[in-house]
């Protein structure tokens, strides 16, 4: 994956008390501090080692990996010592990751050390007066020892927000899987492979082999279960995938080592860690507390393999391209730039001449949010990988800024001008409306999801006499369950205002909403067409319809997920774009041209 450039100094302030910093050198601009009794709990403390370079503008791509030796760190040289000797030094400054090597509360550890891990993760979400270093979507344990038998025992049982782990060597006790968690295992035992296998399929297993009740899968063979893994076997490890959800894996290495090495810490973050994350999804995802998720919030995710796929990710400051700079400030968000991810078939196709063009894609994050964790928690990366689509996550915010990288990104990318389309969660979906409202003939088709804020469409209404054609406008909208209160917990009305004025400008039937039945029609609050549901295996269901034109063109897609907050979910892009894809908007008349999926 291509190194995400930015700078962001991040000044850390201890809940407790904070050391000085070490003897050894670290790179000009890092920190490595000792931080003791976090949280107030007595006789804790760990050392973070913060990189040079962070992540611009928020914390949400900021991988922290916790450190459990097989014995403690004498002091700040000896922690030192194993993140250099491991490599951990090196990822830290070219991933912007940040390291905590943890000492355990007593003389060994134990059930308290679990407050610890929890105490460590509100330190670094919450420094009062200073910036949060992570969002908790990429966290991970290594563990050596004694230190991955915590791991095995303890911290397995606790991941809510860990997305993986690795464990050299270390012993498992009996111990019943609560939560799916990816493992990178070296010297581990039988048991402890065959726990997190059961881990990650959810299957339960007891002392006598026996599927566990618990489980919810009594009914079938220990064998049946495991015909939904496959295996890949390479020279130094094997690696195990469930095939419902290829982010649950397991990895078993050939090595004999007995300790962290810097080979086994690469091979680890570049085959599991780099891929792997956990997306919160009900809960606020920006924070964290203690009683503020169960363990169904987050769910593992898998990232998307650009090196392997040929996907080039470029970082553009708008000022070298002389496209933003007469505009002067860039709406509230003062740091304009943008990411283009260009396909390896288009490359190809650039590189051959081959006239060949491709779809191109406004990818729009929200407020708070980073560009490249909206592109891949939504699933646009991946899909724009696994579909040849060109696409661009901006951080500008207006309609004319919008407009003029459109305009940039035909001219750079052999763009079908014809399948150019949006969309963006929660503040870019504002970003969505501001774009389709001011420029609605320059778009194929529009995404706008978990809208808080952005126009009613009343502008463009009003102007559709203007146009002289039959504008249209394809959009599909997104709810989610618990998003905000509403009537019989069901989607709020933020969105009824604005599908009044959507269904007028493509000359669909309005519903009343006036008389919404909530009761009768549990999501919109009135009747739609082709009510889909899609379930297993997503942790939450996906409901679609639409609406159609009097010509029976489905101008209207309404999307809404079950038990979900306001949060992004990686299975959203295939759904919207199995939609959006079957229009196009003729560059000549602006017409909208519906084919209709075969």
């Amino acid at each position: 994956m291509k190194r995400l450039l930015g700078i962001l100094m991040v000044l850390i302030m201890s809940i407790g008390c904070v050391g000085a910093f070490a003897e050894a050198s670290v790179v000009d601009g890092a920190r490595f501090e000792a931080v003791a009794d976090v949280g107030g709990i007595e006789g804790s403390s760990f050392y973070i080692y913060i990189p040079s370079n962070m992540e611009v503008p928020f914390p949400m791509m900021t991988p922290v990996v916790y450190v459990y030796g097989d014995e403690p760190y004498s002091d700040e040289d000896a922690a030192w010592d194993m993140i250099t000797a491991a490599g951990l030094d090196v990822i830290a400054e070219d991933e912007k990751a940040v390291i905590i090597a943890v000492n355990p509360v007593g003389e060994n550890w134990g059930a308290d050390d679990i407050d610890v891990y929890e105490a460590i993760m509100q330190y670094i979400s919450f420094v009062d007066g200073v910036e949060k270093i992570t969002y908790h979507s990429l966290q991970y344990a290594i563990g050596e020892g004694s230190g991955a038998t915590f791991i095995n025992d303890y911290l397995s049982h606790n991941c809510k927000r860990l997305a993986a782990v690795m464990t050299i060597g270390g012993d498992i006790g009996y111990n019943v899987p609560q939560l799916p968690l990816p493992a990178y295992i070296v010297g581990g035992s039988d048991e402890a492979v065959e726990y997190y296998i059961r881990a990650n399929d959810g299957t339960f297993i007891d002392d006598n082999n026996e599927v566990l009740p618990t489980s919810g899968r009594v009914d079938a063979t220990i064998e049946y279960y495991r015909s939904f893994w496959e295996t890949e076997q390479a020279e130094d490890k094997t690696t195990h995938i469930f095939t419902y959800d290829d982010a649950k894996r397991v990895i078993v290495s050939n090595s004999d080592a007995t300790s962290i090495t810097s080979e086994l810490v690469e091979d680890c973050w570049n085959s599991l860690f780099r891929y792997t994350a956990r997306i919160c999804l009900t809960a606020n995802f920006w924070q964290y507390t203690a009683d503020n998720y169960n363990d169904t919030t987050f769910t593992l995710v898998r990232r998307p393999n650009y090196d392997e796929a040929g996907m080039e990710i470029y970082r553009v400051d708008p000022t070298e391209q002389d496209i933003w700079t007469e505009i002067g400030e860039v709406g509230s968000r003062s740091y304009p730039y943008w990411y283009e991810f260009v396909p390896a078939a288009v490359q190809e196709a650039m590189d051959n001449n081959t006239g060949e063009t491709f779809p191109l894609f406004l990818c729009f994050h929200g407020g708070g949010d980073h560009p490249i964790y909206e592109a891949e928690s939504v699933g646009w990366a991946q899909l724009a990988i696994d579909n040849d689509i060109i696409m661009v996550a901006p951080n500008g915010s207006g309609a004319e800024e919008f407009n003029k990288l459109i305009d940039y990104m035909i001219e750079k990318y052999p763009v079908d001008i014809t399948r150019i389309y949006a969309g963006g969660f929660s503040g870019g979906a504002g970003s969505t409306l501001n774009l389709s409202n001011a420029y609605p003939e320059r778009l194929a088709a529009v995404a706008p999801q978990s809208r808080v804020s952005g126009p009613y469409y009343t502008d463009l209404l009003e102007k559709l006499d203007s146009y002289g054609y039959d504008l249209d406008l394809p959009i599909c909208v997104v709810g989610q369950g618990v998003e905000t209160e509403s009537t019989n917990n069901n989607y709020e009305y933020v969105w009824h205002d604005c599908l009044e004025i959507i269904t007028q400008i493509n000359e669909i039937a309005t519903p009343d909403m006036g008389a919404l039945n909530f009761n009768k029609y549990p999501y919109w609050g009135f009747e739609t067409e082709n009510e889909l549901r899609f379930g297993s295996p997503y942790p939450f269901a996906i409901w679609t319809s639409e609406l159609s034109d009097a010509d029976g063109v489905p101008l209207l897609k309404l999307m809404h997920t079950e038990q979900t907050t306001h949060t992004h979910y990686p299975k959203y892009a295939n759904h919207i774009w199995e939609w959006m894809s079957q229009f196009t908007r003729d560059a000549e008349t602006h017409e909208v041209v519906y084919t209709p999926a075969a």
